[in-house]
């Protein structure tokens, strides 16, 4: 079962050349606004800060704020709707999938045409720049 959420949404409807927002990224990130305030306009470093880092946790869907929306994953594994985009781990099953999928001759078959469209390219190439 996936989960959504749904966080907070300013209303810039609402008339005038000035919006304040209260939204503050309610539901699409972890802890407050407040946790990604940096020391300086150089400083990287912050609550949930990853640079430099050379291993990160997941994202906690849990701790995001806003209302949570449980659903059935589709069969083909990702995306609730037209406007939800997949995240990395479906793509990679789904990538893994794919690959499982194809046979052996048809993938040579793949590398066959790149390696036409190549020459072709470098055809051309050669018949522009001389």
């Amino acid at each position: 079962m996936g989960v959504g959420v749904a966080g907070a949404v300013d209303d810039y409807k609402a008339g005038g050349n000035e919006v304040t927002t209260k939204a503050m990224a309610e539901g699409a990130i972890e802890g407050e606004h407040a946790d990604y305030k940096m020391g300086g306009p150089w400083a990287t470093e912050f609550k949930y800060a990853r640079y430099g880092r050379t291993a990160a946790r997941p994202r906690d869907v849990g701790t995001l704020r806003g209302k949570k929306v449980h659903r059935e994953k589709p069969a083909q594994g990702f995306g609730g709707t037209a406007d939800v985009a997949p995240s990395a781990e479906d793509m990679a099953e789904a990538g893994e999938a794919e690959a499982a999928a194809v046979p052996p001759s048809r993938r040579l078959e793949e590398q066959s045409t790149s390696e036409k469209v190549l020459a072709w390219l470098r055809k051309l190439w050669h018949s522009v720049v001389g």
